[in-house]
């Protein structure tokens, strides 16, 4: 009545073998993993915003040049159209007669705010798996 029971080994390939690791730990293995993975989003939202502050300055930088050839443009047109005179005529002038103190007025002009597409959908994913992440780590403390 000893009936010998075969007990059936899963046979594993050896090509998946390594995948099957012990973890002493494993909700803390866990918890470094989604923390790294948080730091890694916060590096890459952070550098998202390094990147459109660029491309802000860029723009700003396009505006300053065309304004400057503007300027310049309009100083030529302007000398063109003062008379001609010879600087030994009006040589009893200092230059701090001819340079007069002027004061600039700065006005504020509201620019319609242009989204730029990709970095900010990039940035919301970021936030939002950013935002998961943090979930996680909540339900696991």
């Amino acid at each position: 009545m000893n009936k010998k029971i075969v007990k059936r080994k899963l046979e594993v390939p050896t090509e998946h073998e390594t995948y099957f690791i012990y973890l002493k730990n494993p909700l803390e293995y866990r918890r470094q993993l989604l923390e790294s993975s948080r730091k890694t989003l916060y590096s890459l939202k952070n550098y998202q915003k390094i990147l459109l502050i660029r491309t802000k300055k860029l723009e700003e930088l396009h505006k300053l040049r065309t304004s400057v050839k503007e300027l310049l443009y309009l100083n030529k047109k302007f000398n063109d159209k003062l008379p001609k005179y010879e600087s030994k005529v009006l040589g009893g002038l200092n230059s701090e007669d001819k340079v007069k103190n002027v004061k600039m007025h700065v006005i504020n002009v509201k620019k319609p705010s242009t989204p730029v597409s990709r970095e900010k959908s990039e940035l919301e994913r970021l936030e939002e798996s950013l935002a998961g992440i943090e979930k996680k780590l909540r339900t696991l403390q």
